[in-house]
């Protein structure tokens, strides 16, 4: 029966949302469902995941959700089931964190073109101070081209922190959070000296330029989401800049040089 069976009652619920103007059927169903989904979710005797995504699923149908973002909820309850399959659990973790990396990547990109070309000194002074304070009071104080940025900047790593809280990993964020003002620093540098006209020698250019060109941020940020294999010890490992990480560095720097001389 189809009031014994909640996975199809939340299916039927789900699919009235495709409805059309007039169809009393599916205008009915969407009432019973609703009522009846309700009542099993706060139910003290309902499973918790199963409570947790009928409620998800009252409170906004799929059809009204972003699909990356409801990939995402929908992970930590496939991952309750006991009939999950583990490959292919792995494989949609696996899928998210690449695609927050290469959001991670465009973000530092943004940030690195504000330095080089759009950002006068004097905003970028203001800019850099807001990343190292890392706080939303600080929008106001933003050229209004920059408040996109800075809260982008923020919105990425407070998803990362929601996602590593179901994990009970929410501070590996804060290694992340500490390379990007790393890498934020070094690009105030650098603009530093093009506004002064100074050449720096040849390690003053190394130590600044190797770690600008975001590896060692990108490094830390792919490491918060590799779950229980990495430790606190192996963000302190890439934050500590071991020759690994500085030879990465400079192959990485070398490489973006070649690339803008050419198109240069």
């Amino acid at each position: 029966m189809l009031t014994e069976d909640v996975q199809a009652m939340l299916e039927l619920y789900e699919a009235t949302y495709m409805r059309v103007q007039d169809e009393a059927i599916l205008d009915n169903a969407l009432v019973f469902t609703k009522t009846r989904l309700s009542n099993i979710a706060n139910d003290p005797l309902c499973d918790g995941g199963l409570s947790t995504q009928i409620k998800e699923a009252l409170e906004r149908p799929i059809r009204k959700r972003l699909p990356r973002l409801d990939a995402l909820r929908y992970i930590p309850i496939y991952q309750q089931d006991v009939s999950h399959n583990k490959s292919l659990l792995r494989l949609a973790k696996l899928g998210f964190n690449l695609l927050q990396s290469l959001h991670k990547k465009e973000l530092s990109q943004l940030s690195n073109d504000t330095y080089d070309a759009y950002g006068t000194y004097e905003e970028l002074v203001i800019f850099t101070n807001a990343v190292q304070r890392w706080s939303i009071a600080c929008m106001d104080e933003l050229p209004s081209y920059m408040k996109l940025i800075y809260k982008s900047l923020l919105d990425v790593y407070e998803e990362m922190e929601e996602t590593m809280a179901k994990e009970g990993k929410a501070h590996h964020v804060n290694y992340a959070k500490e390379a990007m003002k790393e890498m934020i620093t070094n690009f105030m540098a650098e603009a530093k000296w093009r506004r002064e006209g100074y050449i720096p020698t040849v390690e003053e250019h190394k130590s600044v330029s190797f770690m600008s060109c975001g590896y060692k941020m990108l490094t830390i940020v792919g490491f918060v989401g590799m779950g229980d294999i990495i430790t606190d010890e192996s963000f302190e490992w890439v934050l500590g800049n071991p020759p690994l990480i500085k030879a990465s560095s400079e192959i990485c720097r070398l490489m973006d040089d070649i690339v803008g001389h050419k198109v240069r």
